[in-house]
């Protein structure tokens, strides 16, 4: 039966400890409240059975044993109040004082019952029959201190009666009280082995908990990973044309509700087949790679995309026109003058904007269909340049270009 207690003293002997306090204090917080209300009906019930000048010796020892009592139960009170929401923090204090107060209310049933004894031609231990059932039932210990106490109390009661020699030894009554006693051990051994098993299956929905949301944590650290994965382009380093279309769509509705301008500008690579062509393709990855550098440099990292191939975009939002075209101007000029590659390779792009306000209409997919047209057109203009796109301008429409 205790085995798991076993476990526990090696592995979490604090922990149990802490949590055997705590359920002291809570049945503490009930348990001696009631037994001070039931003090405090037997000292009236005694001071009202005779007239102070009429009790006898028995009447001020069973009076002066429940005022003790209730009074203990007073200052247990005031202590198990004091302490309740800290009692994990005080367990050891809060085990000591279980201790002492189970020994208290033993040797007080030990006396009422040996005064009961005393006044009548009879063994009687009723009372502290009652105070085993109590203690068993509703104060958690050790079982083996548990065993002690009452085994202590037992033997001291029938030494103390048949020492006095105030009654003949009564085999019914020793039995009685040997039975109570036993039943008041198997009860502590049951309930401590209750809480034992309690705790440990505690401790098992904490470790698997903890087990599961370090697992949800290596999930998410996954699955963000992949996220992050799916939505950057390998080559670049930049987000691809999937992310693109979230970012998009995102900029799109908020200007939208809002009010205020968005602006999309297509850039691709001037003859970037003839690089490739004629360096090869390592090289044109090269490439690829330093214009990426270049653009990130400028544009946030955020709002700057690889769309695919030679290609790439940015989103301006709540920006003007002329300052999203001094923008990409600016980009253009800084890929112009820069060399790529080992074999310092000039390369220049084209640039397409559209800017405007979202309305209804107007998509975000037109955004990037006017601002591809005005690509074309810069294409078609001689390369190396920025057009933008205006609405309902029909001259950018592409007729078979050559890219």
């Amino acid at each position: 039966m205790l085995k798991n207690y076993f476990k526990i003293r090696h592995e979490m002997k604090d922990e149990f400890g802490a949590d055997m306090a705590e359920k002291n204090v809570k049945v503490g917080r009930v348990l001696l409240p009631l037994i001070a209300a039931l003090a405090v009906v037997m000292v009236g019930f005694l001071a009202g059975l005779r007239a102070p000048g009429n009790f006898e010796i028995w009447d001020w020892l069973y009076l002066w044993c429940y005022v003790g009592l209730l009074a203990i139960c007073i200052v247990y009170t005031i202590v198990i109040w004091a302490f309740h929401k800290r009692a994990k923090n005080y367990r050891v204090g809060i085990r000591v004082l279980t201790l002492v107060f189970v020994v208290i209310l033993m040797a007080w049933g030990v006396c009422v019952s040996l005064l009961d004894a005393a006044t009548k031609d009879y063994s009687n231990p009723m009372v502290l029959m009652m105070v085993y059932l109590a203690v068993s039932g509703a104060i958690l210990l050790h079982p083996g201190e548990m065993a002690a106490l009452f085994g202590i109390s037992f033997g001291g009661y029938f030494a103390l009666e048949y020492a006095a020699m105030r009654s003949p030894f009564d085999p019914t009554v020793f039995l009685n009280l040997l039975t109570f006693t036993a039943i008041g051990v198997l009860v502590s051994f049951v309930r401590f082995d209750a809480a034992v098993k309690d705790f440990m299956t505690d401790i098992d929905v904490i470790r698997k908990n903890g087990e599961l949301s370090e697992a949800n944590d290596k999930l998410k650290e996954l699955n963000d990973r992949l996220e992050k994965i799916s939505i950057t382009d390998r080559l670049t380093g930049l987000r691809n044309r999937w992310a693109f279309g979230d970012r998009l769509k995102e900029v799109y509705e908020r200007c939208f509700r809002s009010g205020k301008t968005m602006s999309v500008v297509m850039l691709d690579i001037d003859d970037f087949k003839l690089i490739n062509d004629r360096h090869g393709h390592a090289v044109g990855d090269e490439c690829l790679i330093g214009i990426a550098k270049v653009l990130r440099e400028t544009v946030p990292s955020s709002d700057l995309f690889r769309y695919g191939g030679e290609e790439f975009v940015v989103i301006f939002e709540n920006e003007r026109r002329d300052k999203v075209h001094t923008a990409t101007e600016k980009l253009r000029k800084n890929i112009e003058k820069r060399a790529f590659t080992d074999q310092k390779l000039q390369m220049t792009v084209s640039g397409g904007q559209f800017s405007e306000v979202p309305v209804s209409g107007l998509s975000a997919d037109n955004f990037v269909i006017n601002a591809d047209r005005a690509l074309y057109a810069a294409k078609a203009a001689g390369k190396n340049r920025v057009e933008i796109y205006k609405q309902g301008d029909e001259s950018m429409l592409p007729k078979g270009l050559s890219i």
